[in-house]
């Protein structure tokens, strides 16, 4: 099977809402070949035209289900930056 088709068998098991499921797909498609992807909600956002807070929402519902790991960023002075997403 190929590594497209292993995706949407991933994406038709999931227990999750569509946006949930379109964030994944997204970040799936866009990460690097070690599966992280520096990126921020509203970059997500913009790109998916879903909202921010809708972003947020389902981003943390995939990290509680296992299917992302997300690393947090700042900057030098403490400031927040893009999240790193890890994809499972």
């Amino acid at each position: 099977m190929d590594k497209s088709m292993c995706k949407y068998s991933i994406l038709g098991a999931m227990k999750s809402t569509p946006n949930a499921k379109l964030i994944y797909a997204f970040l799936g498609d866009a990460c690097d070949s070690k599966g992280a992807i520096k990126i921020s909600h509203r970059e997500i956002s913009r790109v998916l035209g879903i909202s921010k807070s809708a972003v947020g929402a389902n981003t943390r519902r995939l990290k509680d289900a296992g299917y992302v790991r997300i690393e947090p960023n700042y900057n030098e002075y403490g400031g927040r930056m893009a999240n790193r997403f890890h994809i499972s």
